[in-house]
C-alpha cells in the first residue's frame, strides 16, 4: 500500500477545513467550490487536483462527522468496568446526543451530513457495519459476563439496531423534545435487556 505524501495531506486537510467552515454557517447548497478555494487560499482549478467535486467534498466532512460521531458511541462502549447493560444505554443515548448537539450547533452541517449519506450510500452502509461491529462486540461481552443470555451476537445486534432505529436517525426524530426522546430511548433499551436477559 502506497504511503500518502504528508504534504497533500496537508493541503486535503486545509480545503476540508475550509469547507467544513463554510458548509457549517452557510449549508452546503450555498457554498461553492470557487468559495471553498478561496478560504484555504489556492485557486479552484488546484482543488480539482485533489477533490473531483463538491459532493467529493462534502462526504469526506461527512466523513470526518461520522468518525466522531463513532467516537462518541465507542467512548462508552469500551469501559470495561461498566456493567453491558449500562454501556447499552449509554451507547444509544449518545448518539442521540451526538445527532442533536451537531444539529444545535449547525443545521447545516447537520443536514450535509444526511444529504450524503443519501448520495454516497457507502458512507451509510460503512457507518452501519462499524456499529454494527461495535454492538456485537457488547453482546459479546455481555453473554461472556452472563449479563445476557446467550445467543447469536451478530443477530442480537441487529435486532437491537432496528429496536433503536428512531434514536439514532435524526430524520425521524427531530420532531421530539428532547428530554421525552430520552426517556423513550430510556424505556426502550430497558426492554431490550429484559429480552437480553431471557427475563
Amino acid at each position: 500500500m502506497e504511503t500518502p505524501d504528508p504534504k497533500t495531506e496537508q493541503v486535503k486537510l486545509t480545503i476540508l477545513d475550509a469547507a467544513e467552515t463554510r458548509f457549517r454557517t452557510f449549508g452546503y447548497t450555498k457554498t461553492t467550490l470557487a468559495e471553498i478555494a478561496e478560504s484555504a487560499g489556492m485557486s479552484a482549478a488546484n482543488m480539482y487536483r485533489f477533490y473531483e467535486n463538491k459532493l467529493d467534498i462534502a462526504a469526506a466532512v461527512a466523513r470526518r462527522l461520522l468518525d466522531q460521531r463513532e467516537a462518541a458511541l465507542a467512548q462508552d462502549l469500551e469501559h470495561a468496568a461498566l456493567p453491558c447493560a449500562e454501556r447499552l444505554q449509554r451507547y444509544v443515548l449518545a448518539g442521540l446526543r451526538f445527532d442533536r448537539a451537531l444539529s444545535n450547533e449547525s443545521a447545516p452541517l447537520a443536514a450535509l451530513l444526511e444529504k450524503v449519506q443519501e448520495e454516497r450510500k457507502d458512507l451509510a452502509v460503512a457507518h452501519r457495519k462499524t456499529k454494527q461491529a461495535m454492538l456485537a462486540a457488547l453482546v459479546e461481552a455481555g453473554i461472556e459476563a452472563r449479563e445476557f443470555a446467550p445467543g447469536d451476537a451478530q443477530q442480537i445486534a441487529q435486532t437491537i439496531r432496528a429496536a433503536t432505529v428512531l434514536f439514532d436517525t435524526p430524520q425521524l426524530n427531530r420532531h421530539y423534545p428532547a428530554n421525552e426522546l430520552e426517556r423513550l430511548a430510556q424505556s426502550v433499551v430497558a426492554l431490550i435487556l429484559n429480552g437480553l436477559r431471557g427475563a
